[in-house]
């Protein structure tokens, strides 16, 4: 059985594992523009950290604590290894399981990602998790999605998707009082970020995809970053800002098919087993929105709806991250019959 306290998550396709790492305010479906493009030869599984939407419990002041978390759904599903890309914040994550839990990274794709915090991570951060902080009680949540613009999109993109982005952020304004707390924690435990101490310890394949106009973690961070891993790839995507992945999907499919067709298979991949998991070719999902009770009982969707406005954000929201733990009834879902086991 798939116990009730692993993160929140999803699997798709199969093949060799391929776990996809958020981004600070991306969620599962976030990656649904692209994971179609990996489930043809990859099991695909996607999950929210502690303090992203689909679980509701507070983010780890520090990324050991996320690492430890991606790790016990791994060993909930029984993959003993997997090929890791992350974005952002799930980077982040990525690169520390790389260094620290080598035996369970096959390869590891870090784009958008640093070495060390930033000065936009550090002041851009904080002011931003003020203005989180400040939503949180209730006032100026309609600023929030405003000041992500500037900082994680390229003038070029953010210019062409005027009128899309101001509408995403306005509803922004529409999420949950606990998401924007949620945010605001997760950007604190990353301003003083610094993995170069335990970068030398990577011993994987890994390719560190920047962005040429990424204002956050900028190229010349990227560059150090690539330079401190032992054997690391480095590749430029030319006219993007931050959020790459949406910026430029295909681009960034492409790039990170390319590298995975070029690295050894995993090995020691356990089968998975019990509790109405045993899937081969199947795509599957877990329960996605924690579910409350009223006094009474009753089972309430209290995520649902701001699930849905996210889902319609991710263009918008893909990077910093919030994390999260989900305490739900975990649910195999088929869609080829439709039917939930």
């Amino acid at each position: 059985m798939i116990e009730e306290n692993v993160l929140a998550h999803r699997v798709d396709g199969s093949g060799d594992p391929v776990l996809l790492l958020n981004g600070g305010m991306m969620s599962i479906s976030s990656w649904d523009p692209i994971v179609d493009r990996f489930t043809g030869g990859y099991r695909v599984v996607r999950c929210d950290f502690r303090g992203q939407l689909r679980s509701h419990e507070p983010p780890h002041p520090s990324l050991d604590g996320h690492v430890a978390d991606v790790i016990e759904l791994l060993d909930a599903l029984d993959i003993a290894k997997a090929h890791v890309i992350g974005t952002s914040f799930g980077a982040e994550v990525g690169l520390l399981l790389a260094a620290t839990r080598p035996d369970r990274v096959a390869s590891l794709v870090a784009a958008t990602a640093t070495g060390v915090a930033t000065e936009v991570m550090g002041n851009g951060g904080g002011e931003l998790a003020r203005a989180c902080r400040e939503a949180a009680t209730g006032r100026g949540a309609d600023i929030v999605g405003e000041m992500l613009i500037p900082f994680f999109y390229s003038p070029a993109y953010a210019a062409a998707h005027r009128e899309e982005l101001a509408a995403r952020a306005a509803q922004i304004a529409l999420l949950p009082a606990w998401w924007f707390l949620a945010a605001a924690q997760l950007l604190a435990s990353i301003e003083d970020l610094d993995l170069r101490p335990v970068l030398g310890r990577i011993a994987c394949p890994v390719l560190v995809l920047a962005a040429e106009k990424d204002l956050v973690m900028p190229l010349i961070q990227t560059r150090a970053l690539a330079a401190a891993i032992p054997g690391a790839r480095l590749e430029i995507v030319e006219g993007s800002g931050h959020v790459l992945v949406v910026e430029q999907p295909g681009r960034f499919a492409t790039s990170c098919l390319d590298f995975l067709a070029s690295v050894q298979p995993c090995i020691g991949t356990a089968p998975r087993r019990g509790g109405g998991f045993v899937v081969s070719t199947d795509t599957f999902e877990c329960t996605s929105v924690r579910l409350g009770k009223t006094k009474d009982g009753r089972r309430k969707r209290k995520g649902a709806s701001a699930e849905r406005v996210a889902s319609s954000l991710y263009r918008l929201t893909s990077t910093l991250s919030l994390s999260a733990r989900q305490h739900t009834n975990l649910q195999t879902f088929e869609p080829s019959s439709g039917r939930m086991t």
